[in-house]
């Protein structure tokens, strides 16, 4: 099953969903400013995997996506949660990181 963006119509369309914005300020590391990080949660049978393919979030852009913004993917059949950073956004879509399995339905 391809994945079914904000464009790909109202009965198929499945994009992830912003589930919180938050402010960041100074880190450990000296930087300063502030800096807009996000939570996406995406639910579906997608695999683990499949989420991390390059340019799989073919509408990132548009949903508002930027580099280091979180995303959540639960399974819509094997109940399994993973969590993704996004480690780059262009105009053809949104690569996520492999993941880290948080539980499974064992």
């Amino acid at each position: 099953m391809a994945y079914a963006g904000s464009t790909a119509g109202s009965s198929a369309s499945n994009p992830p969903a912003l589930i919180t914005s938050w402010l960041a300020g100074s880190t450990a590391g000296g930087s300063t400013g502030l800096h807009a990080h996000k939570e996406f949660s995406y639910v579906s049978t997608h695999t683990q995997a499949e989420v991390a393919a390059t340019g799989f979030i073919t509408d990132a852009k548009s949903l508002g996506m930027n580099l280091g913004d979180v995303v959540q993917v639960r399974g819509s059949t094997t109940y399994l949660l993973s969590y993704h950073t996004v480690k780059t956004v262009s105009s053809t879509g949104a690569t996520l990181s492999a993941g880290l399995l948080v539980s499974s339905a064992s």
